[in-house]
């Protein structure tokens, strides 16, 4: 019998507990990214209202004078027709328009001077209101998501091992009169 290998009892009753936090743990870091994934989205996407056009047609549209109003909104123009042209495939009716400019085009006095020249009679706007909301928040996610990483991973984690520490520790008595002399 001296081929036998020694056994020790392994204790797993906390095993699934831990298991159990881990994957709670990780399942709430899981969906607290996707929420601000999805909060980063909402708050880039506009609100568009009318067809894509390309610029070509806008361009086109606008030389016509067939443009009531045109809006310059950053590095988008959205307008409204003065009779409905037919566009796009199958060809739809097309009264309220969207075309994307070129990045930094908007932002040139010549570029809006141009659409004022050539608008034959169309009101021209420019709308600078950028998204108040959009501008504070987005920034302050990714430091929102340091602080919340930082909380969530190392206070909680000192907390739970404060709590581990606090549970009574065996105190043994002895007695000076019993102990044996040195």
């Amino acid at each position: 019998m001296s081929n036998q290998i020694p056994t020790q009892a392994v204790n797993c009753s906390g095993l699934g507990v831990r298991h159990r936090r881990f994957a709670r743990g990780l399942i709430g870091w899981v969906l607290f990214i996707g929420i601000a994934c999805m909060l980063v989205v909402v708050l880039r996407t506009r609100v568009r209202t009318g067809t894509d056009v390309p610029v070509s047609e806008f361009v086109m549209q606008l030389r016509a004078g067939n443009v009531e109003q045109v809006v310059i909104d950053g590095d988008s123009v959205h307008g409204r027709l003065i009779k409905s042209v037919k566009y796009g495939t199958p060809p739809v009716p097309v009264t309220d328009f969207s075309a994307e400019l070129p990045q930094g085009t908007s932002q040139s006095w010549n570029f809006v001077q141009w659409v004022v020249d050539n608008g034959q009679g169309a009101v021209v706007r420019v709308d600078n209101n950028q998204n108040v909301l959009l501008n504070l928040l987005l920034p302050l996610i990714p430091w929102a998501l340091i602080f919340l990483f930082i909380w969530f991973f190392l206070f909680r984690q000192l907390r739970n091992a404060n709590r581990t520490a606090r549970q009574p520790m065996p105190v043994v008595i002895v007695n000076a009169e019993e102990r044996p002399e040195q």
